[in-house]
């Protein structure tokens, strides 16, 4: 019942930040649930924090394995700092910084289970930085690793199979000698072109597909929680916890510690947010959220809109539309501004 709990918040946690106000379904009677309607978002957190605190409480302290009694090295089960880890994350995003500092700092403190590790072995399955994974489906008659390198790990031209690749103003984030530049971003060259066109696209996964499964879907990892904690830190005026916490993840990159006392609030605010720009870019829309959370979106996305070809930013845009069939299910749901 915990990890279902848990599972349940995850879902309700991307929802609500894709689409803002959503309907909560708590029973499985589908006569109720067809009649609910949007619920506001700060009642959707308000249930978040209640089931995680729940789980939290019930869950297992160890990862277990498929018949949910043994303990297990995959990291494909939510355990207890699973759950910590996303409680952390709603504590952030809902401002509520002591809480959101306490459950990070308690994930940081199981040392002998989670640590930063080598840029290269992050995404690798188990990792020791995981604290939350996916692994393939079954049968995986694909041979898919993960659905991230399978689809970001360009073999042709973009414009051939209508791939992503990354943007200017993310390459233009790396610092100079940034190695998370080098080990997690890949370069494909189109010389079927002239002049040749040079792409880049997120290599933090390496294995396109292969019998060998090596990696798994990072969910949850301890860079984040260093981040979030950075940031609560910053709120609760502990501005030199914050900086060390900040210099652990520029350190793994192989940056310069940034000196005590040459940052302010608001530039060490702004320091993290592009620390977390570079470290977690294609993760979880952990960007996305950043701009949303933080009243920035409008201004990004103002520029970055037209410089990836689309049409001018219009701010109801932050939110997706409900998809239609979903109206058609639930007629109580009311479609989101602006489609």
């Amino acid at each position: 019942m915990a990890e279902a709990l848990f599972v349940r918040t995850y879902w309700f946690f991307y929802l609500t930040n894709l689409y803002g106000d959503i309907p909560i379904p708590l029973t499985t009677d589908v006569n109720e649930t067809a009649l609910l309607g949007r619920t506001s978002q700060r009642t959707v957190y308000q249930q978040i924090i209640a089931d995680l605190l729940l789980a939290q409480k019930d869950i297992d302290e160890q990862y277990k394995g498929v018949n949910s009694k043994d303990n297990s090295d995959e990291r494909v089960r939510p355990n207890r700092a699973t759950v910590s880890a996303l409680l952390a994350r709603v504590y952030l995003y809902t401002g509520k910084y002591t809480e959101a500092e306490q459950q990070a700092s308690a994930i940081i403190a199981m040392s002998e289970t989670y640590a930063l590790v080598a840029l290269d072995q992050v995404f690798l399955k188990n990792s020791k930085e995981a604290i939350w994974q996916l692994m393939p489906g079954t049968p995986n008659t694909a041979m898919i690793n993960t659905t991230e390198g399978n689809e970001f790990i360009l073999t042709q031209s973009p414009k051939t199979e209508a791939q992503q690749v990354i943007s200017s103003s993310l390459l233009d984030a790396f610092e100079a000698g940034d190695q998370r530049r080098k080990h997690w971003i890949g370069t494909y060259t189109d010389r079927s072109v002239s002049p040749a066109v040079t792409y880049y696209y997120p290599y933090k996964y390496k294995v396109k597909s292969g019998e060998d499964i090596k990696e798994y879907s990072m969910i949850f990892r301890l860079a984040e929680i260093y981040l979030i904690r950075a940031e609560c830190e910053v709120h609760l005026g502990q501005l030199p916890d914050a900086l060390a916490d900040l210099n652990k993840i520029r350190q793994r990159a192989g940056l310069a510690a940034m000196p005590v006392g040459t940052l302010d609030k608001d530039q060490l605010l702004n320091a993290i947010f592009r620390e977390r720009q570079v470290e977690l870019f294609t993760e979880q829309c952990h960007r996305w959220f950043d701009l949303k959370r933080t009243g920035k979106v409008d201004v990004v996305m103002a520029t970055e809109t037209p410089a990836k070809g689309g049409d001018a930013w219009n701010t109801t845009k932050q939110l997706w539309p409900i998809p239609s069939v979903e109206i058609s299910r639930a007629p109580n749901v009311v479609q989101n501004p602006g489609y």
